[in-house]
């Protein structure tokens, strides 16, 4: 398509609400976007043109209402874009249906704290740290961070530790303070020198074998879009542990935990061999 950036975005537009709400119309984009009914009625057109089996203009609403049967996508609707779009409390009202109702986070970092550590990341530099650690207390430590890992619980920053000498993991939300370290830093310290971070894992997850657990597999096969009842995900060997504890899979070597809240199991737990936090997956037993 030659069209421009901000055309391309207000024909998205109408594609999303016809696709996700059924109609659209020039006030839909008047609103969203701020221009006048002229340049929505172009738009209209402009779409119309590229896909002229998609809507049909209703003379008596002046909206424009999808065709069903007809209706191809012109643009991509990744079901994760669609799902966070529909986060956002304007899209959620364009649509009608409301907001959309998520767990609060119990755990979000300053924003100063989340500044410097991005800057950070950016500028390749390293950092003094005041850090609360659950087992140790406080202390300080200079870290040089990388990368940000959102574990679906809290946020944190994957740096390397240069008193432990290792990469490891700091939760934000309990950096207290920091500060830029001027100079440097050695590629052992870079994201290059992260050999967990790098490896990728393969995960096969699979519906729980136990029937007190998961009554009917089919639907947790359905559910999450497996073939022959197997999942598998490429994840990084750093965080897939994380994962692993946040969707509640059995990692033990037999299958053997128990509970409704385990419906899926890890087929392959040697995958998890030589990870760095391997112990935090549910029901994980280092085989040496």
């Amino acid at each position: 398509m030659n069209i421009s950036q901000a055309v391309k975005k207000r024909l998205e537009h109408i594609e999303f609400l016809l696709f996700f709400r059924g109609w659209v119309s020039r006030h839909d984009l008047t609103q969203h976007f701020g221009i006048g009914a002229a340049a929505a009625t172009r738009d209209f057109r402009s779409y119309n043109d590229l896909c002229p089996h998609n809507m049909s203009l209703n003379n008596t609403t002046k909206r424009w209402e999808v065709n069903p049967k007809s209706f191809s996508p012109l643009f991509e609707h990744a079901a994760a874009t669609v799902f966070a779009k529909l986060r956002n409390l304007k899209i959620g009202d364009a649509l009608g249906i409301g907001p959309v109702a998520v767990p609060p986070r119990l755990s979000l970092p300053k924003v100063e704290i989340l500044a410097e550590v991005t800057r950070a990341i950016v500028n390749k530099s390293a950092l003094k740290v005041d850090y609360v650690a659950a087992s140790r207390g406080s202390d300080s430590s200079e870290i040089v961070p990388h990368s940000l890992v959102d574990n679906g619980i809290r946020w944190h920053v994957r740096s390397y530790d240069r008193a432990r000498g290792c990469f490891w993991d700091f939760v934000l939300g309990r950096i207290t303070s920091a500060e830029s370290i001027q100079g440097p830093i050695q590629r052992k310290e870079s994201i290059d020198g992260d050999e967990q971070w790098n490896r990728i894992v393969r995960l096969e997850l699979a519906p729980h074998p136990n029937r007190d657990n998961v009554r009917h597999p089919e639907a947790i096969a359905t559910e999450y879009g497996m073939e022959n009842n197997v999942l598998v995900l490429p994840v990084r060997a750093a965080i897939a542990s994380y994962w692993l504890r946040l969707w509640s899979v059995d990692c033990s070597p037999d299958q053997s935990k128990k509970g409704k809240e385990y419906q899926l199991c890890l087929r392959n737990p040697l995958a998890l061999y030589d990870i760095q936090n391997a112990l935090l997956a549910p029901g994980y037993k280092n085989p040496g």
